[in-house]
């Protein structure tokens, strides 16, 4: 299957909108922290990677991508480990949500994130 940026989004879409708060019985204050994860990724992806948000897909992020996120995180924006550690939770249960629901490229990003 061709890995579309459009899978992503509304993937996250669903996430956040949906899932986080009526699934998942997160506080607003938590769905609010895994969006700025995610706000933070896509402005790495722009910024370092040259890609801008609507050309980001799963297919995008793989382990070394997230890895390099995780260090912009600590030495470009001064994250402690334990925000660094939060930004990758957000990602990982992103990953988790999205493979359940059988969004077809997430299968990959999950083998590359876990």
């Amino acid at each position: 299957m061709k890995d579309k940026p459009l899978e992503l989004l509304r993937a996250l879409s669903d996430y956040f909108d949906t899932y986080l708060v009526d699934v998942k019985g997160l506080s607003q204050n938590t769905v609010t922290s895994y969006e700025y994860a995610f706000q933070l990724l896509y402005e790495f992806m722009n910024d370092a990677k040259g890609l801008s948000p609507e050309k980001v897909t799963f297919n995008s992020l793989t382990g070394g991508v997230i890895a390099e996120y995780l260090s912009w995180l600590e030495i470009a924006r001064g994250c402690s480990a334990s925000t660094r550690n939060q930004r990758l939770a957000a990602i990982s249960s992103f990953a988790k949500y999205a493979v359940r629901r059988s969004f077809g490229d997430s299968v990959g990003y999950i083998k590359t994130i876990m």
